[in-house]
């Protein structure tokens, strides 16, 4: 096994557990839940490992197995069988799994962009109908401005007239308020 060497001193006979660092802390998870189900006596307290607290654990299980140094390598060494298998697949899964990643962040880089598009048409219509709008009242305000004055120019009196009610009205409502 690779990795850096744990070397675990077991009580004083000088029994030495030596297990790797890296098995023992990158599946730990696995070697947990794989003791657990073996020995039922083992509770989360016996197998909770803290950061550089590994000699602990394995004293503890040691204890509380009552197996010696060798017995309890074994034991660990069974519960690590099969977990380079899984890291396999879960590797094979994580490539399987980067592709459809890759797909959806290119796809969504793409709606982005056909996104941004539509965005710029829809800002070009929208100005083209504004100015549109803008050009037809300013149309309509003119050819108002033009009949009024033309009235004013047929019909003098009728608008005076018109005007003087007009501003009556207005000033009315204006006074009510």
């Amino acid at each position: 096994m690779i990795g850096t060497l744990l070397a675990a001193n077991k009580g004083r006979s000088g029994d030495c557990l030596v297990m790797p660092r890296v098995d023992l802390e990158s599946h730990w998870t696995t070697i947990k839940s794989r003791l657990k189900q073996r020995f039922a006596q083992l509770t989360d307290d016996d197998l909770a490992l803290a950061d550089g607290k590994g000699e602990e654990v394995l004293g503890r299980l040691q204890q509380k197995l009552k197996v010696s140094s060798d017995e309890l390598d074994g034991i660990i060494r069974e519960s690590t069988q099969g977990t380079r298998k899984l890291e396999i697949e879960d590797e094979k899964a994580d490539d399987f799994a980067g592709h459809p990643r890759a797909k959806t962040a290119e796809i969504a880089g793409d709606v982005r962009v056909n996104a941004a598009d539509v965005a710029r048409e829809l800002r070009y219509a929208a100005t083209q109908i504004g100015e549109d709008l803008r050009d037809r009242l300013c149309q309509r305000t003119r050819d108002f401005m033009e009949s009024g004055e033309e009235y004013v120019r047929k019909k003098p009196r009728e608008a005076l007239l018109s005007s003087f009610i007009a501003g009556f009205v207005a000033g009315f409502f204006a006074y009510r308020q």
